[in-house]
């Protein structure tokens, strides 16, 4: 078994507050490989991967207080990548999958925003302005590199664990993927009354679906 992290903890203590049952840590699934930790809400299930941050690979600013989209995205990306990889092992399962990103040691501190995840899990950043027609103001559209665009099929869901301003209790902001290739993951996670919950489908514009959050009392 792997050694508990200080987001393992976070995640823990976010679910015990939302009242879900929490598994022991990396219980055995009976697929050779030990995921994080299994939830369940009544009758409802899921599987959880977490990932944490690491300082030493922290992207930098210009110096300037300003960060380059692409090594900015590249951390969040990779985390997604190992966590659905994992998860892989238990797609068999019927349950739903989600990737739980936490900077518990402040690495990506304000860079874990829904630009940055929903860029990161569907495709860099791009303004569209027509080159014909009427003037209309730009909008926003996934373009290319994103980690699911056409990986991970299998994934539900990313999830981002994070502390509201007075720290006083975790919060935690939702994408669904709603790929065909997933289970669909339940209402009951990740979508309490101050959660976030972002619902993407393609042919969205990608402002609207970072705009669109619904939150589930």
């Amino acid at each position: 078994m792997g050694q508990r992290t200080a987001a393992d903890d976070i995640t823990e203590a976010y679910c015990i507050e939302r009242g879900y049952t929490v598994s022991e840590h990396e219980p055995d699934l009976g697929i050779g490989k030990r995921i994080e930790f299994k939830i369940e809400s009544g009758d409802d299930g899921c599987l959880t991967e977490v990932k944490e941050f690491d300082l030493a690979t922290a992207p930098m600013t210009d110096g300037k207080g300003r960060w380059c989209q692409k090594e900015t995205l590249k951390p969040i990306r990779s985390q997604i990548h190992e966590g659905a990889h994992k998860l892989k092992k238990a797609k068999d399962l019927g349950l739903p999958l989600v990737v739980v990103l936490v900077d518990a040691q402040g690495a990506m501190e304000r860079l874990l925003n829904p630009f940055q995840i929903g860029a990161g899990m569907k495709g860099d950043l791009e303004i569209l302005i027509p080159e014909r027609g009427p003037v209309v103001a730009p909008t926003l559209a996934a373009g290319r590199n994103g980690e699911l665009r056409n990986d991970h099929p299998y994934l539900s869901a990313v999830t981002v664990l994070h502390r509201n301003w007075n720290w006083d209790k975790c919060l935690a902001d939702t994408f669904v993927t709603h790929s065909p290739g997933a289970t669909p993951l339940s209402p009951a996670f990740f979508s309490g009354p101050d959660d976030l919950v972002f619902d993407y489908t393609e042919g969205d514009e990608f402002g609207e679906y970072l705009l669109r959050a619904r939150t589930e009392s």
